[in-house]
């Protein structure tokens, strides 16, 4: 993956001037000229010709006059001109950073590099590296790491603003954003917000791509052993969405009763029937129960039996009819006790890891008004007969 950048030669470390630490546990040492990252990059600019550069030559000068060995050793000294410790950044991920500001190919072969390079780009404002990092992220996005990546995702301040805003959202409005709401620029101060809102752009365009796919893989989604260890946030704003791809709503409350049993370890809760209701809270009441068969109403009553749920159960029972149900509202509070409209529901068995593209859309809805014409015209022969 090629940047955008300005190719300059990466010269030995004879000939940088800066020297960055970076990583935590594995530290790097990642040698770079100043002259290269403040051309290409706005926070290098600040970091080495801004108003912070004299205040810390000053503080570089004071330390090598003071006698070294009245001083304890130390792992992590203080940023310098000449050495900049960074632990909040992967030491592979710091490194493509570099990469790609000085013209090179960026190649990211895993996931979990791919996500740490995003947290680097953001953190130094490179949108053509976060460009990079969310286009192969979105490509790579399967069953099992789709939930790693939404959570990593919903950690950024403009994609984990839209987030929380999807989770309280119960309408009929599409479930995953839409393009035009995360590329409208703001209107206010279109010129200070330009770098805010690109970067939100490549965020909320990795956001929406995870939303997507788990609505079309809701069931194996909803069976991973990665929706387990999601905190009660992230499971509500998953469990109510419109767009979810279901063979019914059971798979819906399964996957809540097996994550309220993880919740109570992480909880160091006894995993008993009253600390699950205790978890679960409100979460129970986004299973829609008033888009249920008598059947299905059933093994959801005998499923909520086993954890002692009387309330739900007395409601689902007080209710002569799903409308009724549907009308219901919770205590005072007026919450409401579920959602009327059905979710994209599975009437037949179909490969839902597999997403279907818009021409096969239309060729299957050109089929349907044919097949339905070809209906039409057969009872009308047979009444005239």
């Amino acid at each position: 993956m090629p940047s955008d950048s300005g190719n300059e030669s990466a010269g030995t470390e004879e000939d940088d001037d800066v020297i960055f630490h970076v990583g935590l546990e594995t530290v790097m040492r990642i040698p770079a000229r100043r002259s290269v990252l403040s051309k290409k990059n706005d926070v290098f600019q600040a970091m080495f010709c801004g108003p912070y550069t004299q205040s810390r030559e000053s503080l570089r000068r004071r330390q090598a006059s003071v006698n070294s060995d009245s001083l304890p050793q130390q792992n992590h000294l203080p940023s310098s001109p000449d050495h900049i410790y960074d632990p909040d950044v992967d030491g592979r991920a710091f490194k493509n950073l570099i990469s790609f500001l000085y013209g090179e190919t960026v190649e990211l072969r895993s996931v979990s590099t791919a996500m740490e390079t995003l947290h680097a780009a953001e953190k130094y404002l490179c949108e053509g590296l976060m460009k990079i990092c969310a286009t192969y992220l979105a490509d790579q996005l399967n069953t099992e790491n789709v939930l790693y990546i939404y959570q990593r995702t919903c950690m950024y301040p403009e994609a984990g603003h839209q987030e929380s805003g999807l989770a309280g959202r119960i309408d009929n409005r599409p479930s995953a954003p839409p393009l035009e709401e995360f590329n409208a620029p703001n209107a206010e101060s279109p010129q200070a917000n330009a770098q805010t809102q690109s970067r939100s752009t490549w965020c909320s365009f990795l956001l929406n791509s995870s939303l997507e796919f788990i609505d079309k893989n809701a069931s194996a989604v909803l069976l991973s052993e990665e929706f387990e260890e999601l905190d009660a946030g992230k499971v509500e704003s998953i469990v109510i969405r419109d767009g979810l791809h279901l063979q019914n709503e059971i798979e819906v409350l399964a996957a809540l009763i097996r994550w309220s049993v993880f919740e109570c370890h992480r909880r160091q809760l006894d995993p008993r029937a009253n600390n699950q209701r205790f978890v679960l809270g409100h979460l129970v009441w986004h299973v829609r129960f008033s888009v249920m068969s008598p059947t299905e109403l059933q093994q959801a009553t005998a499923i909520l039996d086993t954890l002692d749920f009387g309330e739900v159960i007395a409601t689902l029972q007080d209710c002569g009819n799903n409308k009724e149900l549907a009308n219901r509202s919770r205590d005072d509070n007026h919450y409401p006790l579920t959602v009327t409209k059905p979710r994209m529901y599975l009437t037949s068995k179909v490969d839902t890891a597999q997403s279907v593209s818009v021409d096969n859309l239309t060729v299957s809805a050109s089929n349907r008004k044919t097949c339905l014409t070809e209906k039409f015209f057969v009872c009308l022969a047979c009444i005239f007969e």
